[in-house]
């Protein structure tokens, strides 16, 4: 992305949204690892995706198993991404995380 000189739009206020969520993914009759019930109901995983800016961009998106609570490791994630997003915006730019 940054050879490729995306564009990043900030947020009125002039920062850069920096979104992250877990979100369940439907694995039902499977028989794959770490599949375990979700608070949705069925079987499947609880990634976690962080998407850059107005644009959305993802910057990660990491399968965890849906038994694990949704911010565990959410810090480990953040460690990994903020300086890669950082390197996508110009050095005025303040990220928000939402």
């Amino acid at each position: 992305m940054a050879n490729a000189k995306v564009p990043v739009t900030p947020l009125k206020m002039g920062h850069v949204a920096l979104d992250m969520d877990v979100y369940p993914m439907n694995n039902k009759k499977t028989k794959k690892d770490g599949v375990s019930r979700t608070y949705k109901g069925y079987d499947g995983y609880a990634p976690i995706a962080v998407y850059l800016g107005n644009e959305g961009w993802c910057l990660a998106n990491e399968l965890r198993e849906e038994k694990q609570y949704c911010q565990s490791e959410f810090q480990y994630t953040l460690e990994r991404v903020i300086p890669y997003a950082k390197r996508l915006l110009t050095h005025f730019s303040t990220l928000y995380l939402r």
